[in-house]
């Protein structure tokens, strides 16, 4: 399944002030308006998940963004926390 068929109507993401594509993405496409905010700054070339920690309502997530800036490759590492309500 699709990732809008997985979540609520009332799903947010919120990225930290300091990211270009800063913000609060709602809604079931909330996934599809930061990737659009991302592609705008940014050319995505993978993503390696690489651990993942739960307990609770929260899932850790640690992955690596391989990102394309102007011509060279930078790696961002990444640590997202997902809160299930």
């Amino acid at each position: 399944p699709t990732v809008e068929r997985l979540v609520t109507e009332d799903f947010t993401i919120v990225e930290s002030p300091s990211l270009p594509f800063a913000g609060t993405y709602g809604g079931r496409d909330a996934f599809q308006k930061l990737f659009g905010a991302i592609s705008a700054q940014l050319t995505m070339k993978s993503v390696d998940v690489h651990d993942r920690i739960g307990g609770g309502d929260r899932v850790v997530v640690f992955a690596t963004l391989v990102v394309d800036r102007g011509g060279r490759d930078e790696a961002l590492e990444i640590v997202e926390v997902v809160t299930f309500r």
